[in-house]
């Protein structure tokens, strides 16, 4: 357990490989009572730690446009030398010779979801289906491109709140507005923005059915 925040504790378990979350696994770190929220990115894998109907999950995500995603990471990863993955080889690319080098990362959302997939292999429909399925059964939908309206239904369907709230979502939004301003742009329909495209032809299918069942849900906070 660590607090780098007061009245902020974490505990310390990386969720972002098969390794650490075998070591929530093995800790038993749902069980012990210390958890309300666990981030993560390998949802297929991580609903491992839990346990129905004791430790049942329920999970909320936010999407981002693939390329507007893509390009973002392409930007941080120049400059990530903090990373064990840093290439010093990507700090002297441009974004189109970073695409060209098969460097960039190819439908990511739907690798997450899809069984053994996020390593690499050939993705099908059967796999975007399961992404589709996933979020369909198993997600409360944010955007950011519509992250305080999203924000609202989180706090709504999980019954968060407190006298921080506001400061909190300001410090969030923040955040996304300096991440965004933070490198170039890439303009839609462009030769770069159509090969990021590409590259995340399921990605681009899995988000576009993740804005129709955020407008579907915006039902259910009517």
């Amino acid at each position: 357990m660590i607090t780098p925040f007061p009245g902020e504790n974490f505990v310390n378990v990386e969720l972002r490989t098969e390794e650490g979350i075998q070591r929530a696994i093995d800790l038993n770190v749902i069980g012990s009572g210390l958890v309300d929220v666990v981030f993560a990115s390998r949802l297929n894998q991580v609903k491992s730690i839990f346990h129905p109907p004791s430790n049942q999950a329920r999970c909320f995500t936010l999407m981002r446009h693939p390329v507007d995603r893509a390009v973002s990471l392409f930007y941080y990863l120049k400059n990530a030398a903090h990373e064990q993955s840093y290439n010093k080889e990507m700090s002297d690319m441009n974004i189109d010779e970073y695409i060209e080098s098969k460097k960039a990362e190819s439908d990511w959302m739907t690798r997450s979801l899809a069984q053994d997939k996020l390593q690499g292999g050939v993705l099908d429909e059967d796999d975007l289906f399961r992404a589709m399925k996933f979020l369909r059964t198993k997600c409360v939908i944010g955007l950011t491109s519509k992250f305080s309206v999203s924000y609202r239904r989180f706090e709504a369907y999980f019954e968060l709140g407190s006298p921080d709230q506001a400061g909190c979502e300001n410090k969030i939004m923040g955040d996304l507005a300096l991440t965004t301003k933070g490198h170039p742009k890439v303009k839609p329909g462009s030769k770069t923005w159509r090969a990021l495209e590409d590259l995340n032809h399921y990605d681009m299918k899995l988000y576009n059915y993740a804005v129709q069942l955020f407008e579907e849900q915006g039902q259910l906070f009517a």
